[in-house]
């Protein structure tokens, strides 16, 4: 889509992992359990918008996604059953948290440009951050009616996508892995 171009930055971010273990000598109950939260955060990166095709050191209309968060969480059990054979039972919860993450790769142009022009930009629109999608009201703009910053209503921006609107969707898996 070429009214819009992703501006290649330094961004802070902070990645974190604690693991914590149980003594396989505590027996076969209580011992070797391992749990393991990663946290992940990014500060949102520069996004311009450019719908005329100026030259880019000429546009003024920048705006920034919102931050990123992740946090992922695994427990897991390790069973041995002799000298070369050990089971361990996982469970994984990906994204503990649900934080969404728009996928603006699923939008058309025309529900692009709805998307920046009467949600995004601080004039016309919301004022809101790439990323956010909910009105002042709650609502979801691609999905439901929402109400625009002059108390006008306005149809869903994607309705029939809100399948793959979400980038990095919670997920939990079960597990077993053999080792030996």
């Amino acid at each position: 889509y070429a009214a819009t171009k992703q501006q290649p930055q330094t961004v802070p971010s902070f990645i974190a992992n604690l693991n914590v273990h149980t003594p396989s000598d505590w027996g076969q109950l209580k011992g070797n359990w391992s749990l393991s939260v990663n946290q992940f955060w990014n500060t949102g990166a520069k996004y311009i918008y450019n719908p005329t095709n100026l030259p880019t050191r000429e546009v003024r209309t920048i705006y920034y996604w919102v931050d990123n968060f992740n946090t992922n969480l695994r427990i897991s059990k390790s069973l041995r059953l002799s000298d070369n054979l050990n089971f361990r039972l996982y469970f994984d919860i990906n994204n503990v948290f649900d934080f969404e993450s728009l996928n603006l790769g699923v939008l058309d142009s025309r529900e692009r440009e709805r998307y920046f022009t009467q949600y995004i930009d601080g004039e016309s629109g919301l004022g809101m951050d790439i990323g956010e999608f909910d009105d002042n009201n709650g609502n979801n703009v691609f999905t439901e009616n929402w109400v625009d910053k002059d108390g006008n209503n306005h149809a869903p921006i994607a309705p029939t996508k809100d399948y793959a609107l979400s980038l990095n969707t919670r997920a939990f898996l079960l597990g077993i892995k053999i080792e030996f």
